[in-house]
């Protein structure tokens, strides 16, 4: 069946599904999928076709809306792969798309190591000084993963079009693709020399326009020329599938070789929006927000822990490959989920740069399943998939101390991550299994962000589609050894105060027992600029203090750090306050 022909039956397909009314390439991909209106291999061809030339697409695949895909490869190594289940018509409009391009020019980069194939003229116009500056890009990305970060290069593609590494710009639709070409035959891995295409200008709908996108490009695609030096991804059976970790791995690299381009950020929901889907799932999105949880292990346990990982891929899954790295160094894969759960309840604006992600201020929310208050007592039931973590918020309607525990069949697969979240502080923890963790002393201004997360690696549904059920439970109570809330400072908005723009300083007071109170403000000298004396407090309560951020004096407080003291008859609580005018 010749090309034109090919086209026309599945334009004559599409005349039957016109009204469907997607207007989104995947999204329509994807209902034709279902409708049964599409093989799994017209699909392919389509999406080879919508990267590599989207002229060549069929109407009305041509005109629907689609955003650059972030890497190709995955498409072109099913492709590859799939070669042999394609039809003689399938093969001859995918054959040009997966042959090595041909271009007029070509130079090679400042270290010798890499040749940039492009053209000045044509369908794959770009420049002289735009081909430069990939050269430069990838000896960067060479220095960074390679030099310093000590990864292995890629294996030699045996001379072809050279002795240099070959990069080739052309007029594509997504930001780039590593191309496996050939096993090396020389090594007993499944391993396979590679080239790389980029996009020609990154002009079109990209996040990254310029030399930034074809910078991150550069240190995105080289990683899986690493990758696939050390070997193919795995893929069977499905929920081992390991291509998740590839894209992860590699939008990570692009953040540590150009920190400054922050691609990955707009990928960053297709994970902060779906922490539901299992660990390893993949869907054209969510593989490159996950890039976060390498940035998680780097910061956690370091960057070794990543390359580590990479080395144990040669014989092992990706998952095993991970855990081995964690083990090695003290923490275990049950144990990292719990605690990538609660990082990733500190993003946005309650991002803490210090303690979690260093960008944690650009990424979004995670996704709650449920916000809801309570009183005396909570309990979400719900289900997880394999690998994965539920997150809610709930709010206590009565102080008391409470404690919070995960009730399921089988605790031992499961971790509880909490974090309470109040005026003056927030603390996190997590529990294995049933165990109960204390969350201390709650108020109707605190907030409890809870995370369900069914960590077991061994589970015997290898497809992820399974769903194992779980309450979990916060209720009044305190675990033995538990410190009492005492007489205490419970909260302080806000901080920082702005004299002006805020009316009065609310700090919230609770006591124990009955108490004589006096409150004061200090400089950082020690110098005392305010004091009140509240007189006898009732117990059992909490109490508001208010102040206008004057002194003695009837004055506004120059801006600075202070101290607020509560005094009380038998202790003195101090916190730490910012003043802004």
């Amino acid at each position: 069946m010749k090309l034109h022909t090919y086209l026309i039956s599945i334009l004559l397909t599409l005349l039957t599904v016109a009204s469907a009314g997607a207007d989104e390439f995947g999204t329509f991909l994807q209902q034709q999928r279902a409708a049964g209106l599409l093989s799994r291999q017209d699909e392919l061809v389509l999406r080879v076709l919508a990267t590599a030339n989207p002229a060549a697409l069929p109407e009305p695949y041509r005109s629907l809306p689609r955003e650059p895909g972030k890497c190709a490869t995955a498409t072109m190594w099913e492709a590859k792969t799939q070669w042999h289940e394609l039809t003689a018509a399938q093969q001859g409009i995918l054959a040009p798309y997966l042959a090595r391009p041909n271009l007029p020019l070509s130079l090679v980069s400042p270290s010798g190591r890499f040749k940039i194939h492009y053209a000045t003229s044509g369908a794959h116009q770009t420049t002289d000084s735009f081909a430069w500056e990939a050269a430069l890009a990838f000896d960067r990305a060479y220095e960074v993963e390679v030099v310093q970060m000590g990864y292995p290069p890629p294996p030699a593609d045996n001379g072809i079009d050279g002795p240099e590494y070959d990069v080739y710009i052309q007029n594509i639709a997504d930001y780039g693709w590593t191309y496996p070409e050939m096993p090396v035959p020389e090594t007993p891995a499944s391993d396979w020399t590679t080239y790389i295409v980029v996009d020609n200008d990154y002009s079109k709908g990209f996040y990254s326009k310029g030399l930034d996108g074809l910078r991150v490009t550069a240190a995105h695609e080289f990683f899986h020329a690493i990758h696939f030096g050390i070997r193919e991804p795995l893929r069977e059976p499905p929920a081992s599938a390991d291509l998740f970790y590839y894209e992860v791995s590699a939008t990570w690299m692009e953040d540590v070789v150009w920190d400054d381009v922050n691609d990955y950020y707009n990928y960053l929901s297709g994970f902060f929006n779906a922490p539901h889907l299992p660990f390893n799932a993949t869907d054209g999105r969510k593989e490159y927000g996950m890039a976060v949880w390498n940035h998680f292990v780097a910061k956690r346990v370091g960057p070794e822990a990543i390359r580590d990982s990479w080395s144990y891929m040669r014989t092992t899954n990706a998952l095993l490959a991970i855990r081995q790295a964690l083990v090695e160094r003290g923490l275990t894969f049950e144990d990292a989920l719990a605690e990538f759960a609660i990082w990733n309840m500190f993003t946005g604006s309650r991002a803490d740069t210090v303690t979690f992600y260093p960008e944690g201020k650009h990424y979004p929310a995670i996704r709650l399943q449920r916000r809801e208050t309570f009183e005396e007592r909570a309990e979400v039931a719900d289900s997880c998939r394999r690998l994965s973590t539920k997150y809610y918020s709930l709010v206590p309607q009565i102080p008391a101390p409470y404690t919070g525990q995960l009730l399921s069949p089988e605790p031992s697969r499961w971790r509880l991550s909490v974090a309470v979240l109040s005026l003056r502080r927030a603390t996190f923890d997590y529990a294995a299994g049933d165990a109960a963790t204390a969350l201390g002393y709650l108020y109707p201004t605190d907030t409890v962000l809870v995370a369900a997360s069914r960590t077991h690696l061994a589970d015997d549904d290898r497809s992820g589609n399974s769903h194992y059920s779980f309450s979990a439970v916060i209720e009044p109570g305190s675990l033995p050894g538990d410190n009492p809330q005492g007489n205490a400072i419970v909260g302080v908005s806000s901080n920082p105060f702005r004299i002006g723009q805020d009316a009065f300083l609310t700090v919230l007071l609770h006591l124990e027992t009955e108490q004589e109170v006096s409150m004061s403000v200090h400089d950082l000298q020690g110098r005392q600029v305010f004091k009140e004396s509240l007189g006898l407090l009732p117990a059992q309560r909490t109490h508001p203090w208010a102040w206008d951020g004057r002194n003695h004096s009837g004055e506004k407080v120059t801006s600075g750090v202070y101290l607020i003291v509560a005094r009380f008859s038998d202790n003195v609580c101090v916190e730490k306050l910012a003043v802004v005018r």
